[in-house]
């Protein structure tokens, strides 16, 4: 069987897909997980359910006849691709992408709770499995990158934005999506211990001060949503407006977890964005200082104000962004490996090669020899 180029058109509208499922995972799993109850129709939500389960099995096969480069070098022979995939990502996808709930306890077409023997409570917990599908992108920072197809969401950013300002945005966006898990990890586990789902009639007080109580139970969905990322926000920020108490052992250890993971992000956060704010005037900073300091001769060196306006208007030339950005491009190029830089010549200046006289008598040899010598 054929591989599939990473840069292909078919791979790209794949990587759209899997981001979609990947945005569903993020986003509509947590929801389930915390409020199943307000997931109704129940065919419609487990047969969408089952369909991102099967693109994240279909995505483990694409991945392992994907063709990669290595060192400027594309390898699409398919055991050296089969072999490549199962010393990278092969362990990691095969754990995360198991269908953990087809064979336990999961959502059910016919609107039933189990397949075998699951509780409601089995159910919720183990939809949280689904979390770690976006483990293996995490890991390898590209939940936003797109796989093989064309740099994906990141490159569309970096492309429209500065990349610090995308970088920046990227950790707003992650942090956010921490403040939602772990508001609706947080609702899961205070109603698993003490829920009023079925017992609207004759509800149990659940005022034990760190889980929802009846009252915020009985709410609208909003309502319920809006209470709880104001939990997950608190904890993961540690700005907190108010007690936090854990009466039982999961509470306990639940509330643990969330605030190291809070102030790992936090760290990271904080370590980002100053990063992020250094770099993000640098460049113009520094090209300002080095005009400035041409100024300040010219004015104390030179009598002649028109030669000084000329020199003046060429350094501004030469350090605009542009200038700037066409000369970091030549240098990357020049750091290219031999072989590739000279298929970047042979592509940039094939028709000069092909529709100049003077390079049909030469060998190819010498053809070969005289593109090594001119740059892209």
């Amino acid at each position: 069987m054929k591989t599939v180029h990473p840069n292909s058109s078919a791979l790209t509208i794949w990587s759209l897909i899997v981001h979609v499922a990947l945005a569903w995972v993020c986003i509509i799993v947590p929801l389930e997980c915390a409020w199943d109850d307000h997931f109704r129709p129940r065919a419609a939500w487990a047969a969408a359910n089952i369909a991102f389960d099967v693109v994240f099995i279909v995505d483990m096969f694409i991945a392992s006849r994907t063709a990669f480069f290595f060192d400027g070098m594309l390898f699409d022979e398919p055991t050296q691709v089969l072999r490549h995939y199962l010393r990278t990502r092969f362990a990691l996808d095969a754990v995360v992408a198991a269908p953990f709930g087809w064979f336990i306890a999961a959502d059910t077409l016919d609107g039933q709770y189990t397949y075998h023997s699951g509780t409601p409570a089995l159910v919720r917990a183990l939809r949280v499995l689904r979390l770690l599908r976006v483990v293996p992108r995490l890991l390898r920072n590209d939940t936003l990158g797109g796989g093989g197809g064309g740099g994906g969401l990141r490159a569309l950013l970096v492309s429209r934005l500065n990349p610090s300002a995308a970088r920046a945005l990227q950790l707003v966006a992650l942090l956010v999506l921490a403040c939602h898990w772990t508001g609706c990890l947080w609702w899961l586990v205070g109603t698993l211990e003490c829920s009023v789902f079925g017992r609207e009639l004759d509800p149990p007080p659940c005022d034990d001060g760190w889980g929802p109580d009846a009252a915020l139970q009985l709410m609208p969905l909003a309502h319920k949503y809006a209470h709880a990322f104001v939990w997950g926000a608190s904890l993961m920020t540690g700005l907190v407006p108010f007690d936090v108490v854990p009466v039982t052992t999961a509470q306990a250890w639940f509330t643990s977890i969330c605030l190291f993971g809070g102030l790992l992000i936090s760290i990271v956060t904080i370590a980002s964005a100053t990063a992020t704010l250094t770099q993000l005037d640098q460049r113009t900073h520094a090209s300002h200082a080095r005009l400035e300091a041409v100024k300040r001769f010219l004015r104390d060196r030179l009598d002649d104000h028109d030669v000084a306006r000329q020199i003046i208007d060429y350094y501004s030339y030469r350090l605009s962004s542009t200038v700037h950005s066409i000369e970091e491009v030549g240098s990357e190029l020049r750091e290219l490996p031999a072989n590739l830089r000279l298929r970047l010549t042979l592509g940039l200046h094939g028709d000069l090669i092909s529709n100049c006289v003077y390079f049909h008598a030469l060998s190819t040899a010498a053809s070969l020899a005289l593109l090594a010598k001119l740059k892209p």
